[in-house]
């Protein structure tokens, strides 16, 4: 079924306020309360869900649980999930490191970067755990116990929406933490100014506060 104009009120509430645009395509039901529980923990994967649900409905999306089928198919989850299990020891690794190192310097600056280190690992592993490795553990999961046909195709779909997610919030993961990176997409898209007049507010506000406590 092609999109036709009454789902422009549907994508306009997925961007505003998910929930209304899921329940408009699909009533109460799983979906909803998926999608409540992602705009909760951030509006952002709620949004993504949203637009998931109205898109796909209307129009084949192939995504990598759907893509593959038969051996193929084992081969892929069997090889990504090895790979997941690799990047999760070299994250798990990295910050494992980081905290030696932190704990080896005593250097005000040393220790503001390798906090800052730590937080962006602790971020990039969590979106890496919350979303690819859950979709391979669980697609490993339905291969072994062998579903009926129809559960695997929901648990397939269902997926969709978290490898989705996970491509997608790379540019706001190194926009909020890469300092470079965020210079260079505001300049991209002529937001100097704006970001210019927003940084000299914080610092006028962080000098009424100092004086305030002199």
């Amino acid at each position: 079924m092609p999109i036709t104009c009454t789902d422009i009120p549907k994508f306009i509430c997925a961007l505003l306020l998910p929930p209304i645009g899921v329940w408009m395509e699909k009533g109460c039901g799983a979906d909803l309360i998926i999608n409540i529980v992602l705009t909760i923990l951030g509006f952002i994967p709620g949004v993504i869900h949203a637009c998931f649900i109205i898109y796909s409905e209307k129009v084949p999306v192939c995504l990598p649980p759907t893509a593959y089928t038969g051996t193929s198919r084992n081969i892929w989850i069997g090889s990504n999930f090895i790979i997941s299990i690799l990047v999760i020891f070299v994250y798990g690794g990295a910050h494992i490191r980081c905290r030696i190192l932190k704990a080896k310097h005593v250097h005000e600056q040393t220790v503001e970067t390798v906090n800052r280190l730590l937080k962006s690992l602790t971020v990039v592993i969590a979106i890496y755990v919350c979303t690819w490795f859950l979709t391979i553990s669980s697609l490993v999961v339905s291969q072994v116990s062998k579903f009926s046909p129809e559960v695997t195709a929901e648990i397939n779909r269902q997926l969709g929406w978290l490898v989705i997610i996970n491509a997608s919030l790379n540019f706001f993961v190194y926009f909020w933490r890469a300092s470079e990176y965020r210079k260079s997409i505001i300049k991209l898209y002529g937001l100097s100014r704006a970001f210019k007049l927003e940084a000299s507010v914080d610092t006028g506000a962080r000098i009424m506060k100092t004086s305030v406590k002199i």
